[in-house]
């Protein structure tokens, strides 16, 4: 086999978000957004290492004041760009996203537990999102977190939001800790109740199987949360994630809870493909929706591989 590189890329470019939602702990670093230089090196190390994709996220990416630079930039060094959002600011940042593959979007359930869990007003933000991009001629998709407000109306709810826009959604749980962080998070759902959820999410799957982006084999990877579950794992393989600062980790989960595996302005971007994190080596614990299906993919898990063919609809 060759060398590991990366082809997928996960880039905070900014901590700074304009929500404060129940299952984040970003944003307490202090990290503001990305500067200058790391934004130069990113680019150069993405084009130089034939990075496929690069994910932009945050915090809330469209907050930073360079966003649409770039997005062009990347795309002028061959690289495809995708940008996930709390949908608050699209509508008014259309423009910057023109140069982006698609749009990922929070949406956590109906009208009142979503605005719970993000805040007042949060959930026809994501709604004038989905039609703004719609019209625009963005590919979208949505992104839910099943936390222990969640009931079966909220998973029914997005599964036809997700119809209606033609934007798939990826189901996972609220994790226990908080992201970014170690600290405990109290809105984690019941065990017992989450995979009553899945088991839901499981038979709508039959009902709209190209609105629901999770594999049925994903699905049932998911309903072992929170035991351990080991899985084929892309992360210093395939995959890593870049902070606002240029720190590396192999993948999400190590960031706030490990030291990072290098500083692309020292290192380059190949430090977390040649020391593989500890905790990425051993670990049992990927509940990320789409995460697990690059995962199953790596692992050439047919029913993932088919699952994607067929429920893209052109976001990639």
């Amino acid at each position: 086999m060759g060398r590991f590189r990366p082809l997928f890329v996960s880039w905070f470019i900014t901590d700074k978000c304009n929500m404060r939602c129940l299952k984040c702990g970003r944003g307490r670093g202090g990290l503001g957004h990305a500067q200058a230089p790391v934004i130069d090196r990113v680019i150069e190390e993405a084009a130089a290492n034939k990075v496929w994709r690069i994910n932009l996220t945050g915090g809330e990416p469209l907050l930073h004041p360079a966003l649409g630079d770039i997005i062009e930039r990347l795309n002028h060094a061959g690289v495809r760009v995708s940008v996930s959002s709390n949908g608050l600011l699209v509508p008014e940042k259309l423009d910057a996203l023109a140069g982006a593959a698609g749009i990922s979007l929070s949406l956590d359930g109906g009208s009142e537990t979503h605005d719970a869990a993000r805040g007042p007003g949060s959930f026809k933000s994501v709604l004038a999102a989905l039609a703004a991009l719609r019209e625009y001629g963005i590919p979208a998709k949505i992104t839910s977190v099943i936390s222990r407000h969640t009931g079966e109306t909220d998973i029914e709810d997005v599964v036809k939001t997700a119809a209606e826009y033609g934007a798939p959604v990826s189901f996972q749980p609220l994790l226990s800790v908080q992201l970014g962080t170690s600290d405990p998070n109290p809105d984690a759902p019941d065990p017992l109740v989450f995979r009553a959820l899945i088991n839901h999410v499981i038979e709508l799957k039959e009902k709209f199987p190209r609105a629901i982006l999770n594999s049925v084999k994903g699905l049932r990877h998911l309903m072992r949360w929170p035991d351990d579950a080991p899985i084929t794992c892309g992360a210093g393989r395939f995959f890593c994630q870049i902070d606002p600062a240029g720190n590396l980790f192999a993948c999400g989960s190590s960031q706030g809870t490990e030291a990072p595996c290098g500083n692309i302005l020292q290192t380059g971007l190949m430090a977390p493909f040649e020391h593989k994190q500890k905790s990425c080596a051993e670990c049992s614990q990927c509940w990320c929706g789409e995460r697990v299906e690059a995962n199953l993919m790596f692992g050439l898990d047919p029913h993932a591989l088919i699952n994607y063919f067929r429920t893209r609809h052109g976001y990639d």
